[in-house]
């Protein structure tokens, strides 16, 4: 760190701009290992799974057997879970670097919401989980469908995981002027 308190000159200035860029750098570099943390053990979870169910699967001689077919459900939805964070981190990268083409349309917003939600609500309500959408009106917006269906499977799935006894996600979606804007609410 420079004296940038002992001149009020051009010297000064350039001390404390130099100071300011060097806490701008040790803030990027913590948000940096904390990003690295997070995907770490992003990948842990589901690489830890496969791992227990080969394990598992090479136990069994019968493949007619109901917990195999189970463990070969798990192994594939594990991958391909595996696979999207992949795609999702490399996407992260071409936003970082201006290489991540949007595609912008008009598309039915709270349609595609909807879709979204009675596929996540069939997928968990085995597992004793609820989702649920409040949508204040159907809109249609203005933007890369994929990319906002990848944010909001992202948050759902968050909330799903975060979520308290009530095993229950609340999507509320309400009309703000020209904008629409989507919650989620886990408990």
């Amino acid at each position: 760190r420079l004296p940038d308190n002992r001149y009020n000159d051009e010297v000064g200035r350039l001390c404390k701009t130099i100071n300011q860029m060097a806490e701008g750098l040790e803030e990027t570099e913590k948000m940096k290992n904390e990003f690295i943390s997070s995907v770490s053990h992003e990948l842990r979870t589901p690489l830890t799974s496969i791992r227990g169910w080969v394990e598992t699967l090479r136990t069994l001689d019968d493949p007619e057997d109901e917990n195999y077919r189970k463990g070969l459900e798990i192994i594939n939805n594990e991958t391909a879970r595996l696979y999207n964070m992949v795609e999702e981190l490399l996407d992260f990268s071409r936003l970082q670097t201006g290489a991540l083409a949007l595609n912008p349309a008009p598309y039915p917003f709270t349609a595609s919401v909807q879709a979204i939600t009675d596929r996540v609500s069939r997928m968990v309500q085995q597992n004793g989980y609820q989702v649920v959408f409040h949508p204040q009106a159907q809109v249609k917006a203005i933007a890369d469908e994929q990319r906002i269906a990848q944010v909001v499977y992202n948050l759902v799935g968050n909330a799903l995981t975060y979520t308290g006894e009530d095993k229950t996600v609340e999507i509320h979606q309400e009309v703000i002027g020209k904008m629409v804007r989507l919650t989620i609410h886990d408990s």
